[in-house]
């Protein structure tokens, strides 16, 4: 649908889905110089004044519709995977090995076919942007289906039991440890922090993410040591019941010798 509007576009339309997809250096430059700044994250330069506006409109919308259809669906997807007891380890190791082969004999193959496309077309913006999504956007669901498969199957062994009982906790916590993420990110990136918005190469960007799950798996399971709940969930929880949640585990009093 909206990549059919695309030959209606005039040569300032084109230009401005060639800004969408690949910025120029003078823009990234400016971009990046915003994130860094201490002051303001706002940037200097208005981009939007200098686009066309039937194409911007084209971008936004198209891009606002992918994303809650997306969202959406691999919600349903979720909620039918909880219910057929896929998420919760319930079926065999069989099961599982089977869901693995099936979602990466699948799902790579699709996004390879879609990333074949993207290159056969030189990354062309008008493409990229619309229908040479269509490949990765189906391609991803198996392929997170196959590693959902792989983690399900890891349960079910006792490797490296300390890291699952670790995710596992940082999965009870998991609105305060996507705050938590946000929270150490914007540190490092943003200008409030050390401004590293731009200055990383992705093996440094890899760093990051390991460092913040280090921190997220070991902070995690010493969190419920103590209390029931993750801050942020204790929160949700008091405003769900209108009233304040124990948040301290009691302790087990010590039986005595008689």
């Amino acid at each position: 649908l909206f990549a059919s509007q695309l030959p209606n576009l005039d040569e300032v339309g084109q230009q401005t889905l060639v800004d969408n997809f690949a910025p120029s250096e003078t823009i990234l430059a400016e971009d990046i110089a915003a994130f860094q700044n201490r002051v303001s994250l706002q940037p200097s330069y208005d981009l939007a004044a200098d686009r066309d506006n039937d194409a911007q409109n084209l971008v936004d919308i198209a891009l606002l519709v992918d994303i809650v259809a997306r969202a959406l669906g691999m919600m349903l997807i979720g909620m039918s995977f909880y219910s057929l007891g896929i998420l919760t380890a319930q079926h065999s190791k069989r099961f599982y090995q089977r869901m693995t082969m099936v979602g990466f004999g699948v799902g790579f193959p699709v996004v390879g076919f879609g990333l074949y496309q993207y290159i056969l077309r030189d990354w062309e913006a008008g493409y990229s942007l619309f229908i040479g999504r269509i490949p990765n956007h189906i391609g991803t669901m198996f392929i997170a289906s196959g590693y959902i498969a792989l983690i399900m199957l890891w349960s079910k062994y006792d490797l490296w039991r300390r890291a699952q009982d670790g995710l596992a906790s940082v999965g009870r916590m998991a609105l305060s440890n996507y705050m938590g993420q946000t929270i150490l990110a914007t540190l490092v990136f943003y200008g409030y922090g050390l401004g590293l918005y731009g200055q990383l190469n992705r093996i440094a960007q890899l760093g990051v993410v390991v460092v913040i799950w280090t921190i997220q798996i070991i902070v995690s399971p010493w969190w419920l040591k103590r209390f029931r709940y993750g801050p942020l969930e204790w929160l949700w929880r008091s405003l769900t019941y209108l009233r304040i949640e124990p948040m301290r585990k009691r302790k087990q009093p010590v039986a005595r010798a008689s």
